[in-house]
């Protein structure tokens, strides 16, 4: 166990008395837990981290110091979501977002049956990361206790703020995950929202790899056995889509997606039988695959290893090309719960990406073909594929097996001598952001 480990259990166990003396100044409790966590996570402060979202597909490059950069406090487990990379641009998924006549009617999505079992208030703390988008949970419906003003972005249910969130920041989100069963999922059929036609298209590279100047493809709906329409730059139909696709960079993926699709019962079964295809030991997870001109073509079909960008573009793309909406979510896995407290533990390792796909009724369900060995999800405990579970919950997760002894795997290690943690300096910055904020006439805006 660490210094800083340690420091931050010694902070829990106190941080009852901290609450207590902060709540004899302010006279309410939801103040004073917020005054004593804020107050912890400025003394708490070390560099913090950025990531950027857009898929690039070379080596590994973001931060890789197991450093805490949240603490969700949550009843269930889930991905915690910063973007979704919504549009295919030639060679990679970046975040395309929508227009605004083309949105789904609310941000669930199109023709989702709200089911109030899979909505949950969680609380985000940010610790070491610095971002200017809001990390939620499936679809992010409404947000409040943000410092910063938030204005919805991309797709809908994510958000983004006016300025950087950073450590210290705690806010509510109300969020929707659906965690429907295999059967629902497998008779949840291909009637599709219009709008859902976004998510079944993709860029082919043009000129020069530019995607601007190629062909864009959009694949029918999963069982319609109808040849994709290519739209040319001057956006004229071509009915040969499938000569098109024969004529590109992705003729063998889309052959792959072709015959996987074939043999599937209904767009679950196929997602299923995608994510075995990349999980039969074909492909194996490595942090430092080469750079190549077409790199999920190249991933699939020549150098057979990378991360998660690999496998989860990869996965979309073929969903996408076998006719099932389909998009790539990135942002952090679930990490290690804290049962005591109720609260997920997520690191800088858990940065990730994930799939996510649109099914009527249900609106989009997690699926992660990442292998189990990565970092990332070493520590899951929310199972997408087989969905319906709904994963450990606050109530009684698996933990965290390496650093919870109780949980198993751990070891007990002795604790540095109990002077070393800072009750003092937590004490007076608790004070001081109590005062502070009296004479202020308030702890900030609330939105």
């Amino acid at each position: 166990m660490t210094q800083s480990d340690w420091q931050t259990e010694e902070f829990e166990r106190n941080r009852r008395h901290l609450e207590a003396v902060a709540y004899r100044m302010l006279g309410s409790r939801s103040e004073a837990e917020d005054a004593v966590q804020e107050a912890w996570l400025r003394l708490s402060r070390s560099d913090t981290e950025q990531f950027a979202w857009d898929h690039t597909y070379g080596p590994m490059d973001w931060p890789r110091d197991n450093r805490v950069v949240l603490r969700v406090k949550a009843k269930q487990s889930a991905y915690w979501k910063a973007a979704n990379l919504d549009g295919f641009e030639g060679t990679r998924w970046v975040r395309a977002g929508l227009r605004p006549d083309q949105g789904f009617f609310s941000n669930r999505g199109a023709d989702v049956v709200p089911n109030p079992k899979w909505e949950e208030n969680i609380r985000v703390s940010l610790a070491g990361i610095r971002t200017d988008q809001v990390i939620g949970a499936g679809s992010t419906l409404s947000l409040n206790r943000l410092r910063l003003h938030q204005v919805p972005v991309g797709s809908p249910g994510t958000w983004a703020v006016l300025g950087q969130l950073h450590d210290g920041d705690t806010y509510n989100a109300r969020v929707y995950v659906p965690r429907p069963s295999p059967d629902q999922l497998a008779a949840a059929g291909t009637n599709y929202p219009d709008v859902t036609e976004l998510y079944r298209s993709m860029r082919l590279p043009g000129a020069g790899g530019h995607p601007a100047r190629g062909v864009e493809m959009v694949f029918r709906p999963f069982g319609s056995h109808q040849q994709p329409v290519a739209l040319g730059p001057t956006a004229t139909v071509a009915e040969q889509g499938d000569r098109v696709l024969a004529h590109s960079p992705y003729a063998r993926t889309y052959a792959l997606a072709r015959r996987l699709a074939d043999g599937a019962a209904n767009p679950y079964d196929f997602a299923r039988r995608v994510n075995d295809y990349l999980n039969t030991g074909r492909y194996v997870y490595s942090e430092d695959p080469p750079k190549r001109a077409v790199p999920l073509d190249a991933f699939l079909f020549r150098d057979y290893r990378g991360y998660c960008q690999q496998f989860s573009g990869a996965m979309a793309l073929l969903l996408r090309m076998g006719g099932v909406p389909a998009r790539v979510a990135a942002g952090f896995s679930p990490g290690s719960l804290d049962p005591q407290r109720g609260q997920y533990i997520v690191r800088d390792v858990d940065a990730h990406s994930w799939v996510e796909a649109f099914f009527p009724r249900y609106g989009w369900i997690t699926f992660d073909p990442t292998p189990a060995v990565a970092p990332a999800r070493a520590q899951e405990s929310f199972d997408p594929v087989t969905t319906g579970g709904g994963g450990a919950t606050a109530d009684g997760g698996i933990g965290d097996t390496v650093a919870d002894p109780s949980k198993g795997g751990g070891k007990s290690v002795a604790a540095p001598d109990s002077s070393s943690f800072p009750v003092l300096p937590v004490l007076g910055a608790v004070l001081g952001g109590v005062i502070g904020s009296t004479i202020g006439g308030g702890r900030g805006r609330r939105f």
